[in-house]
């Protein structure tokens, strides 16, 4: 896996500002949430980032475990909306 590489960015404090809202709502640090604004940036223009290596072992698998207990979050989050939607209307 490579080094991630430092770089300075001094955006504006109104930008700034903005970034902090984002990560806070998304429960991610300000340079997750930056990363995460590029990597779709980059996406809508077809241009694709070379993917890490998956890692080896017991890291491989708790990563696994992190990625499915967030879908079932998210699938449990959109069928509580559903049934919200449905009770009200």
């Amino acid at each position: 896996m490579t080094a991630k590489t430092a770089f300075l960015l001094q955006p504006n404090p109104a930008v700034r500002d903005a970034l902090e809202r984002i990560g806070d709502a998304k429960l991610r640090s300000v340079n997750a949430g930056i990363e995460f604004l590029l990597r779709d940036a980059l996406a809508a223009r077809g241009i694709s980032p070379k993917r890490r290596r998956r890692p080896a072992g017991r890291q491989a698998d708790v990563r696994r475990q992190i990625q499915r207990t967030r879908l079932k979050r998210r699938n449990n989050s959109a069928s509580i909306a559903n049934m919200l939607k449905m009770a009200s209307g």
